[in-house]
């Protein structure tokens, strides 16, 4: 049986790149490519990519301060389970995108996984945040705004699937219209099929609310 080859037990901190609208971080791959598993990454920032970190990972860490500007496409689009992003923050601003469905963090399928306090801004077509599926996955103390005078022409954050996907204590700033996950028919903000949430709980300092749906 072929097995999937992994990277393990690596440790990047304490680094600054700036690149252009080709570069990547990584060698860009989807959920079918090498694995990176139980490994550290903390205190990086990044100026002018294309994209950051596109691929799957196993008990793998984000930690530390993550400072992501400029970036002409989406900078993180993450599969695999277990893991731990953004712990003590994240900022992704300014951005370059292009026309058409853009979003800054992608989450096509994650199980087991915290993202940390993001403060991410988007802009038109830009999403802040899209997850499409998996399970057990918690968003805590997310940012998303936009740019002034600039608005997202929709959500700010995006959920198209996933089974108990927890979002504490978010905050949503600069929209074109009301609420947060609406307005289908613009770009980059299609809502998605609800019923996908079986069981989706939103939660701030004000309330605790669970919503269940079949």
């Amino acid at each position: 049986m072929c097995r999937r080859p992994r990277v393990r037990g690596i440790y990047i901190g304490g680094l600054c790149f700036e690149g252009d609208s080709n570069t990547t971080f990584f060698v860009d791959h989807d959920n079918n490519g090498p694995v990176l598993w139980a490994s550290t990454i903390r205190d990086v920032g990044f100026n002018l990519f294309r994209h950051v970190i596109w691929g799957a990972h196993d008990a793998v860490t984000f930690d530390g301060f993550w400072d992501v500007n400029n970036c002409y496409d989406t900078e993180f689009k993450l599969w695999g389970s277990d893991s731990n992003y953004f712990t003590n923050g994240l900022l992704i601003d300014s951005p370059n995108t292009g026309t058409g469905n853009r979003y800054h963090v992608w989450a096509p399928w994650l199980g087991k996984t915290t993202f940390g306090p993001m403060f991410i801004t988007g802009k038109a077509n830009t999403t802040p945040m899209r997850i499409d599926g998996g399970r057990g996955i918690v968003v805590q103390a997310a940012r998303f705004e936009a740019q002034q005078g600039n608005p997202t022409l929709g959500s700010q954050l995006l959920i198209t699937g996933g089974t108990f996907v927890r979002i504490r204590d978010p905050w949503f700033f600069q929209r074109h219209v009301g609420g947060w996950l609406d307005r289908p028919q613009h770009s980059g903000v299609r809502q998605g099929n609800r019923h996908h949430h079986r069981r989706l709980e939103y939660r701030d300092r004000r309330r605790d609310v669970q919503r269940r749906r079949r």
